[in-house]
């Protein structure tokens, strides 16, 4: 027992068995008395019996031994192993045969079960924009709410000629109106004339940015949808048609970004470039390390935009005019090679590192960034490098080449 008064599992169980013990010792004892008891009758009885034939006649026994005797059944009337015991033996001693064992019967013990373990909860790390302060996108309006939300608590117009959507998923409708722009028809028609400076993409798209911090591209302009993948804020996003569907916020519009992928027309604004003060010939790219974007220019005429990852202090990417001088398809980068010893806290080996462009001495580059979160990317996090994602990586690959221009400026 313990100290608190209470038996631990070893000590009830060792109780248990003591009471059980007990018991069988004490039923021994009663059916050892028992035997004894019946043996001791019979010899009576026996005795009785044998006084009675001695005496040869029946009248000098009393009428109440008569009755005792005439009831009394003769020995042969019991079996020989009870008949041969003689009245002056002791009782025998019974043994209980092992197969006839006396089972406790107080209670089952029941092994206590194991303690309940708890899980571990691993807290949710949100993405959180990266560097908010060299970032500045133009005419952009923030807000936090999410699409399915917002389409939620949005009531219909009551004009007739839209209709929120409820159940299921809308059946796309384009939006028939095009704008014509400074620069010709719109490849996409949008409908508010801020578009009208944002970057037009070579394949007929125009370029938008996010701007809440998480947004779902759904397979389906609906906020019911499915998710089939998910952007954040700043991220800059081409679309490629406008189409009717839920309502979110105050529009029903959604933008197309590509076959089955939609997001709401309330999270994403134009994207303007910082126009450089210069501009070269052919293809090249302008980055900006205030902005946090590095744009793609056909001459004078920008064509795609994405968010990048630059030097963070004590590793500055360079400022200044360079020129790509070499191209890997797929490189290790290796901090020892720029001066960082390993061991290190800032030293690091990649391998298979893609679409590596070299444009400045001292292992400076354009390249893919594999060992980061999407989320992730964006501000001043890297060596110098300019890290883009695997998708804009590719994109700059076939767009530059050996001797374009990759201007960097604050």
């Amino acid at each position: 027992m313990s100290s608190d008064g209470f038996y631990s599992t070893e000590g009830f169980a060792r109780h248990a068995w003591d009471q059980a013990r007990e018991q069988r010792r004490r039923q021994l004892v009663h059916a050892r008395l028992g035997v004894s008891a019946f043996v001791l009758i019979l010899a009576l009885v026996v005795l009785l019996q044998a006084l009675s034939g001695n005496d040869g006649e029946s009248s000098s026994v009393p009428e109440s031994s008569q009755g005792i005797a005439a009831a009394s059944p003769s020995p042969s009337q019991f079996p020989a192993s009870l008949a041969s015991v003689a009245p002056t033996q002791p009782p025998a001693t019974v043994t209980p045969s092992p197969t006839t064992s006396v089972q406790p019967t107080q209670r089952t013990l029941v092994a206590p079960s194991p303690p309940t373990l708890i899980p571990t909860v691993t807290p949710t790390v949100e993405p959180v924009a990266v560097a908010e302060e060299t970032i500045e996108p133009v005419a952009i309006a923030d807000t936090d709410a999410d699409e399915e939300t917002v389409a939620e608590t949005v009531v219909a117009e009551e004009t007739g000629a839209s209709e929120v959507v409820n159940e299921g998923v809308a059946e796309s409708t384009t939006v028939d109106l095009q704008l014509e722009t400074a620069q010709g028809s719109s490849a996409v028609p949008m409908l508010d004339p801020a578009w009208d400076a944002a970057i037009h993409t070579w394949d007929g798209g125009v370029m938008g940015i996010v701007t809440i911090s998480e947004l779902n591209i759904r397979s389906a302009p609906s906020a019911k949808a499915n998710i089939v993948t998910t952007t954040w804020m700043w991220r800059p996003l081409v679309i490629y048609d406008v189409v009717q569907g839920d309502w979110v916020g105050e529009t029903d519009r959604w933008y197309a970004l590509g076959v089955g992928q939609y997001v709401s027309a309330s999270f994403v604004q134009p994207f303007i470039p910082a126009l450089p003060e210069s501009t070269h010939e052919g293809t090249w790219v302008d980055i900006n390390i205030t902005t946090g974007y590095a744009v793609a220019y056909q001459d004078d005429v920008p064509v795609y935009a994405a968010l990048v990852s630059y030097g963070k202090p004590g590793f500055e990417t360079p400022v200044g005019e360079h020129t790509i001088f070499a191209r890997v398809e797929s490189d290790t980068l290796d901090s020892s090679t720029t001066g960082i010893p390993p061991g290190d806290d800032e030293s690091y080996l990649l391998t298979d590192v893609p679409h590596v462009q070299y444009f400045a001495e001292g292992g400076f580059a354009l390249h893919a960034n594999y060992w980061d979160e999407p989320w992730e990317l964006g501000g001043a996090t890297s060596h110098g490098c300019v890290n883009l994602t695997l998708a804009d990586a590719a994109f700059f690959w076939s767009f530059l080449d050996l001797g374009s221009v990759v201007s960097v400026r604050e």
